[in-house]
């Protein structure tokens, strides 16, 4: 807060996203609470100010999911088919909000729903920034049909 008692924003203004019950989150805060679960390779958080809860876009190593649907008894045909796997999914989610606790997130930080890519994301691709910094905007475009999914699966109704 400034002397004059208004807000003054110290980060990048892209970061914070208001919510819709008012609360803003900052979103690369929280990717880095989120960066300690076993599933995350690269995470990349997304809010709607129409949404109570962020979600996220799960970057996982394919080279690790057979393991893990292995070990969880998910049965699946393919690398596609096992990231778009209620059941695999939702184990990611857990895992996530398992994290979110351990992180000591409000009850508004933690995820509210998550989408798997398999593809790593790396400069090469243009997912990541020569810093490997998440280029937000081409990860969404990417996984745009993914996230509207996740969106109406959260009760948002999206316009295709």
């Amino acid at each position: 807060w400034t002397p004059l008692g208004q807000l003054q924003i110290i980060d990048r203004r892209r970061n914070l996203v208001k919510l819709a019950h008012g609360e803003y989150v900052a979103l690369e805060a929280l990717e880095s609470a989120y960066a300690s679960s076993r599933y995350v390779a690269n995470i990349c958080v997304c809010a709607d100010a129409r949404l109570p809860r962020p979600c996220a876009i799960v970057n996982v190593d394919a080279a690790l999911m057979p393991c893990w649907a292995r070990e969880a008894g998910i049965a699946y045909v393919s690398l596609e088919d096992l990231s778009t796997s209620r059941a695999f999914v939702q184990m990611v989610l857990d895992d996530l909000t398992q994290a979110a606790r351990l992180a000591g997130l409000p009850r508004q930080e933690v995820l509210a729903d998550v989408c798997i890519d398999p593809v790593l994301w790396t400069p090469e691709n243009g997912m990541l920034t020569a810093a490997s910094k998440l280029r937000r905007a081409d990860i969404l475009r990417r996984n745009d049909a993914h996230v509207q999914e996740m969106y109406s699966r959260c009760g948002l109704l999206v316009e295709t």
